[in-house]
């Protein structure tokens, strides 16, 4: 929701100080790719979308899910076993 959020983008985009998840490496970070990266908070950038007329929220109640995520993993052995990095940057643009 609009107001949960916050906890989620400072977990997404690597704000925290610590994790829960102990395996998280998080020198691996600037490995990640984003395909549309949030250059204010996610808030700002909804009202943004927003104010531009790109989203309406009308009709939504004022607890409706507005955010919502998608993560692609990839098993790095079967990667490696066929073209490592490259080939799975491939494929997820495939998609």
């Amino acid at each position: 929701t609009k107001t949960s959020i916050t906890k989620a983008e400072r977990h997404n985009e690597r704000k925290n100080k610590s994790y829960s998840n102990m395996n998280g490496d998080l020198e691996q970070t600037q490995n990640n790719i984003h395909y549309k990266r949030c250059e204010t908070t996610y808030n700002e950038t909804l009202k943004e979308l927003i104010d531009s007329r790109q989203v309406s929220l009308r009709g939504l109640r004022k607890d409706a899910k507005l955010f919502d995520e998608l993560i692609f993993d990839i098993n790095s052995d079967y990667f490696e076993k066929h073209g490592g990095y490259e080939f799975a940057k491939l494929k997820i643009f495939q998609i």
